[in-house]
């Protein structure tokens, strides 16, 4: 079993780092937040630790796009339409 840790930037009343740190020591193996919450260098942080990064509620291309270039690990949509039509995008040749 593996387990993600889902909350909103805002609520990490300690600070992303030290989230992600107790997240590495206890085995949790990503972090998933709102798009929105997600920037490159979160996602850097979130690696660094050994950790996943998802992003969730992306409903258009071109934010999808956007999360892929930034190195999320997964996207959530409720378009899987939209999904694949990023991924063509971002990952064609």
């Amino acid at each position: 079993m593996q387990l993600v840790n889902s909350i909103r930037l805002a609520k990490i009343s300690e600070g992303p780092e030290r989230r992600c740190a107790n997240l590495a020591t206890h085995g949790i193996v990503a972090l998933n937040m709102h798009h929105t919450d997600w920037n490159g260098g979160l996602v850097a942080l979130a690696h660094r630790f050994g950790l996943a990064a998802f992003s969730w509620d992306i409903q258009h291309v071109e934010l999808i796009c956007d999360a892929f270039r930034m190195g999320v690990d997964a996207v959530f949509s409720d378009w899987t339409d939209r999904m694949v039509d990023a991924y063509r995008t971002e990952f064609s040749d």
